[in-house]
C-alpha cells in the first residue's frame, strides 16, 4: 500500500514540475544580433601658407599662418568657410651644418580664425605637406628618429602619417613631398609637426599645401 502511494505521489510531483522546466528552456534560443558600428569620421583641414617662410629666419615662439582652401567642419560642429585663417606656433628651429646635425623646423597648429568665431582652438596632426598637384611625385616621406635639441626630444620613427596607398583629395600624398624634406611628429606631442632636411634651410612657399587631421 505504501509503495503504491509513494509511486502515485512521485508521478504527480513530476507532472507538476515538467511544465515549469519546459517553460524555462526555450527550444530555439534567439540568435545574436550584430551591433552596428558607426564609421569613423575624420575631420580634415587643408590650407596653404599665406607667405613664404624660411627656417633660417624663424625662431621658437614665432607664429605662421595658413589659409584654408576648402570649407571644413570641426569636431564640435563649427563650420569653417574656405579662406579661414589657421595659426601655428614655431616650437623649435635648428640650422644644420655640413656633416653635422640636420636642419629642423617644428611647429604646431593651435587655432583657427573665421567670421563669427575669432579664436577657435584646434588640435590636429599634420599628415601631409608638399607643393600643390604633387601626386605625380609619388608617396611622401616620413622621418627617422634623431637626436634632440634644447627642449626638443626628437621625432617619433613609428608615427603614422596616414594611409600610404593613395593621395588625398588635394593631390598631396601622406608625408612630405617637399624636395629634400621629411615629415615626422614630436615624440612627446603628436600634434607638433617636425620637418627635417640635410639642407641648410627649409623653405615653405605660398604654394605649399598642408593637410591637418584634427583629433
Amino acid at each position: 500500500m505504501n509503495d503504491v502511494l509513494g509511486s502515485t505521489l512521485a508521478v504527480l510531483l513530476l507532472a507538476a514540475i515538467s511544465p515549469f522546466a519546459a517553460a524555462q528552456t526555450p527550444a530555439n534560443p534567439p540568435a545574436a544580433v550584430p551591433v552596428a558600428t558607426a564609421p569613423v569620421q575624420h575631420f580634415i583641414l587643408v590650407a596653404k601658407f599665406e607667405r613664404p617662410l624660411s627656417s633660417s629666419k624663424l625662431k621658437a615662439g614665432d607664429s605662421l599662418t595658413a589659409r584654408t582652401v576648402k570649407p571644413a567642419t570641426l569636431p564640435d560642429g563649427t563650420h569653417l568657410p574656405k579662406g579661414s585663417h589657421l595659426v601655428a606656433r614655431i616650437i623649435a628651429v635648428r640650422t644644420g651644418q655640413p656633416g653635422q646635425d640636420s636642419t629642423l623646423l617644428a611647429f604646431r597648429f593651435e587655432s583657427a580664425l573665421a567670421k563669427g568665431h575669432p579664436d577657435i582652438p584646434i588640435h590636429g596632426e599634420v599628415v601631409a605637406i608638399g607643393p600643390e598637384l604633387s601626386r605625380e611625385l609619388g608617396l611622401g616621406t616620413s622621418v627617422l628618429g634623431r637626436g634632440g635639441i634644447a627642449g626638443y626630444s626628437g621625432v617619433d620613427p613609428k608615427a603614422s602619417l596616414g594611409a600610404t596607398d593613395e593621395g588625398d583629395e588635394t593631390g598631396i600624398p601622406p608625408g612630405s613631398t617637399l624636395k629634400g624634406v621629411t615629415l615626422g611628429v614630436h615624440k612627446e606631442d603628436s600634434v607638433t609637426a617636425v620637418l627635417e632636411s640635410s639642407r641648410k634651410d627649409i623653405t615653405l612657399t605660398q604654394d605649399t599645401v598642408v593637410r591637418i587631421e584634427l583629433k
